[in-house]
């Protein structure tokens, strides 16, 4: 019951740790990453501003790791996210949970459908294989990730996944009817691209 309930959240080990960059053990338990092997199935960042599981390979549509953010939604407002073209605005926004909610929404109000090589439709196919609750992560989310690249790519590496590549990666938060927010991997520099150009993505979700 709830008594139980509030028992196990009280031993939460991911309670316990400091910020940095983590493995998952097949128990859902935290390993530092130095000591981890191809048994462990994600990576884990925590900040001061979140903790965050990351898949351990780039979305795919089966064929290509380079998607759309919304190759139908180019020209459409997407209800729910604040949309700006202010990066320091950009930049608070933590809730790709949210916005991933909100892309997928705005299929049906604009009566679009999802392109194959959509970053949502990638996400949805792998949600339903295995049950689970991926999603893009935000502009602010997406920029934390690349802060912390090194030791992610290197735990990445250690579990057996794929690095994150020097390309550009789409957040789910949206500069204007027209572009998504980006994260350029190689360097510290960040833009808009167009909704119906094509950038790689990597889903992340919440450790709760």
């Amino acid at each position: 019951g709830d008594q139980q309930e509030k028992e196990m959240e009280k031993y939460n080990p991911w309670n316990y740790v400091t910020n940095g960059v983590y493995a998952v053990s097949p128990e859902g338990t935290p390993v530092n990453y130095a000591d981890a092997d191809e048994s462990c199935t994600a990576v884990v960042l925590i900040t001061n501003n979140q903790r965050i599981m990351i898949a351990k390979n780039d979305a795919t549509d089966g064929t290509n790791t380079s998607l759309y953010w919304g190759k139908n939604l180019y020209g459409k407002d997407v209800a729910g996210i604040t949309d700006t073209k202010d990066v320091s605005a950009a930049k608070s926004d933590f809730n790709g949970k949210g916005n991933t909610a909100a892309i997928i929404a705005a299929y049906t109000e604009h009566a679009v459908e999802m392109d194959s090589r959509d970053m949502c439709k990638a996400l949805q196919d792998l949600n339903a294989a295995e049950d689970a609750d991926w999603y893009i992560p935000s502009f602010k989310q997406l920029c934390e990730i690349r802060d912390n690249k090194t030791a992610i790519n290197e735990a990445l590496t250690a579990i057996g996944g794929t690095s994150y590549t020097s390309d550009t990666y789409w957040s789910s938060s949206e500069s204007s009817t027209n572009k998504g927010w980006s994260v350029q991997f190689n360097s510290s520099s960040v833009g808009a691209s167009e909704k119906s150009g094509s950038r790689r993505v990597r889903f992340v979700r919440d450790i709760e």
